[in-house]
């Protein structure tokens, strides 16, 4: 019988042949490998965005908790974190009216759960909650952002991961919930140029892609920083596990299904480099003629009635290219 680092790795196999290996396939059949001239809702080739990204990694214990619809979440083995007692370590960004995931997964384990939203006073708990819960339920009115931000505004201030984990004397995130409106992208990009994605072993996210009622391509489109975003995700050895569309959009106000939770888990037992030797994807800058990257900001009037800020690159010259590793070292087989 397999090891259970066996399994992880078969599962790492599985889960480069069946997602990393036919992403990059598509991307090159349909847009000649280029990002900005992926069409998002492309009725033509009849994919999708989000056909890109299907959370084919392996989890033996996946369970919802949480509120039905927005505000629950998919957590991958609840029992390995009930196993950590109360060294366990949570961290929730954005809870705004709906706590009922935190709750449940207090109610579960012996998790010390930190939420932080800047757009609130006090968490929004129900009078019944035990003591003994209520008392591992932290509540901090910071938000988390690519760079530190001072209150304004009528909110809290914002933060970077790694400086909110010093604040609150944290080294290992067994857990990451990030709601945070279009932060993400940002985000995540500090996180793994900062090196606290590597604390991180479970990362449950809502994506807020930018195109909400368009279609459009260019630098401008936002599929560069969702493709940007799993490969800094998988390169830092979290793989999608779980996903759900977040029905608001389309079902109440008839637009694109632009916001989809993904929920990401760590193999156990094997290290980054072991990860990164079985993946073997990278992104290649293909026949630039220039490396000036700038930044913009594009906003999205979220359904909610939140503004979302999204980060997109658009670099001069011509355009990145995502390039499969096929040297001879790569090839791994099952």
């Amino acid at each position: 019988m397999p090891s259970y680092a066996e399994y992880e790795e078969l599962s790492l196999r599985l889960y480069r042949r069946g997602a990393i290996e036919p992403r990059y396939a598509r991307l090159h059949e349909v847009a000649a490998g280029d990002p900005d001239a992926l069409v998002p809702w492309d009725k033509a080739h009849g994919t999708f965005l989000w056909d890109f990204f299907p959370p084919l990694f392996n989890c033996l214990r996946r369970e919802r908790l949480g509120r039905l619809g927005d505000g629950g979440k998919v957590v991958c083995n609840v029992h390995e974190l009930v196993r950590l007692g109360t060294s366990c370590a949570v961290l929730s960004f954005g809870v705004r009216d709906d706590a009922s995931f935190e709750l449940e997964l207090a109610s579960r384990t012996l998790c010390t759960i930190h939420m932080f939203d800047p757009s609130i006073e006090r968490l929004p708990l129900p009078k019944e909650v035990p003591p003994a819960v209520h008392a591992r339920l932290h509540f901090h009115r910071v938000g988390l952002r690519g760079a530190s931000m001072p209150a304004g505004h009528g909110g809290g201030e914002f933060d970077t991961l790694g400086k909110l984990l010093s604040r609150v004397g944290v080294r290992r995130v067994h857990l990451l919930k990030m709601d945070i409106e279009g932060n993400e992208w940002e985000v995540l990009q500090q996180m793994s140029e900062a090196g606290t994605l590597a604390k991180v072993d479970q990362l449950l996210v809502e994506l807020h892609f930018a195109q909400v009622d368009t279609n459009r391509v260019g630098a401008s489109s936002g599929v560069r920083q969702v493709f940007d975003f799993f490969y800094m995700a998988e390169r830092g050895g979290l793989l999608p596990f779980s996903w759900e569309v977040n029905h608001l959009l389309s079902g109440v106000y008839k637009l694109r299904p632009a916001c989809v939770e993904y929920s990401f888990r760590r193999p156990l037992l094997l290290s980054s480099a072991q990860v990164n030797a079985i993946l073997q994807v990278r992104p290649s800058m293909a026949k630039r003629t220039a490396s000036n990257v700038s930044h913009a900001r594009t906003r999205l009037d979220g359904a909610r009635g939140k503004s979302r800020s999204h980060r997109h690159v658009r670099e001069n010259g011509r355009p990145r290219a995502f390039l499969i590793d096929n040297s001879s070292d790569s090839r791994n087989t099952l």
